[in-house]
C-alpha cells in the first residue's frame, strides 16, 4: 500500500517496505561496517605511530660546533 505523505509542499509517493532484508542490503551494511573498522585502525596506527615518533625525538638537534 503506497502512502502520499506531504513535504516541503512536496508530494511524492513513499515506496513500498520489503518484508525481509535483500542480499544488497546486508552487503552494503557489511561494508558500512568494515568500512567503520579499517578507519578506526587506520586512526588508531597513526596515533600510535606519532606518539612512538615523539618519543624517540631528540630533544635537541646540535647543527655546528664553532660559532664566530
Amino acid at each position: 500500500m503506497n502512502m502520499v505523505y506531504l513535504c516541503h509542499t512536496v508530494i511524492a509517493e513513499r515506496p513500498p517496505l520489503r518484508a525481509r532484508p535483500t542480499k544488497e542490503a546486508f552487503t552494503m551494511k557489511f561494508l558500512k561496517a568494515l568500512l567503520a573498522v579499517l578507519t578506526t585502525l587506520a586512526v588508531a596506527f597513526t596515533a600510535a605511530l606519532l606518539l612512538w615518533q615523539d618519543k624517540n625525538a631528540p630533544r635537541y638537534i646540535h647543527i655546528y660546533d664553532n660559532e664566530q
